[in-house]
């Protein structure tokens, strides 16, 4: 990775795992400009301590949003977790982000994305995306938005109660997703910083497609454990959840992204990863070795 002209670079959510994951990945690579943003700077002391600028930056206090991007170059702006407030709060307060970069004429956004946020999208997380890439868009700055398959780590939401029983039940059919190491498109996301050119929209996926079968062979060589694959339709899939106390807007998302994987919309294994930074991402298999032992303790709560 290069730096050109010694741009400031800005890093929102630096608190967070992606955030400050490219934060010290620019760090390593010798950006010397780096700004980290969050709502709490004391929680991101010891990327100061590295050698980043820190600054009090809080999606919902436009004031605080003018001030932390002035003087900024460019930006990464990480959406917002779906977790943090209505899909009308998150989109509200990601677009205030990108009318703060524009008022500061920032020279490029870099934006994390999903996979096909397009309208006709069957998960709700898809429409805060989709208002937000436009805006980016729109807005007239160069742009690299980064359309990142699912994150490795959501292992951790649905493996353990899969380890726990035996069994796993899925609407997906034989679908497939490149599944994604977060430490990977930290890298990327420092890449498309500081690489010479914006970048459009770009698929950020891991280097192999795996369906349920393919996960559950996975867990076979993995943790020496046999799981039950039981197939279900989406509405058996969704009545399930809320019968074993998922609340049911929780269910019925989780039975869209069933139907998402099945509709091959994950489907994308590529060499982003490879190309962008030199080196190749992370496979599932040994993203799920590194993390064997934390999975099982997580199983047995």
């Amino acid at each position: 990775m290069s730096i050109h002209e010694n741009p400031r670079l800005l890093v929102t959510g630096a608190n967070g795992n992606l955030g400050r994951a490219t934060v010290k990945n620019l760090l390593l690579a010798g950006a010397t400009n780096v700004v980290a943003g969050s709502r709490n700077t004391d929680l991101i002391s010891d990327l100061a301590s590295a050698g980043a600028n820190t600054t009090t930056l809080d999606f919902h206090n436009p004031g605080s949003l003018s001030a932390s991007f002035r003087g900024i170059d460019r930006a990464l702006i990480i959406s917002l977790d779906a977790r943090q407030g209505s899909p009308e709060e998150r989109v509200r307060s990601q677009l205030s982000a990108v009318e703060a970069a524009a008022a500061a004429k920032v020279r490029r956004i870099v934006y994390t994305s999903m996979h096909k946020p397009e309208p006709g999208a069957l998960l709700a997380v898809a429409a805060t995306h989709y208002q937000t890439e436009q805006a980016i868009e729109q807005s007239g700055i160069p742009f690299s938005i980064l359309r990142v398959n699912s994150y490795a780590d959501n292992v951790f939401y649905w493996l353990p109660p899969v380890l726990a029983s035996g069994r796993w039940v899925t609407a997906a059919g034989n679908g497939r997703t490149a599944y994604i190491d977060r430490l990977d498109v930290a890298r990327v996301a420092a890449a498309a910083l500081t690489g010479a050119d914006e970048l459009g929209c770009l698929n950020i996926s891991g280097p192999e497609a795996l369906s349920a079968s393919d996960l559950v062979s996975l867990v076979k060589e993995v943790f020496d454990m046999s799981v039950d694959l039981i197939h279900v339709t989406d509405e058996e899939r969704e009545s399930g959840l809320i019968a074993a106390g998922v609340p049911s807007p929780i269910a019925k998302n989780l039975a869209a992204l069933d139907a998402t994987i099945r509709d091959g919309a994950f489907d994308t294994a590529n060499d982003t990863v490879l190309r962008l930074t030199g080196t190749p991402p992370r496979t599932f298999a040994e993203f799920l070795r590194a993390n064997r032992g934390a999975l099982l303790n997580a199983a047995k709560r």
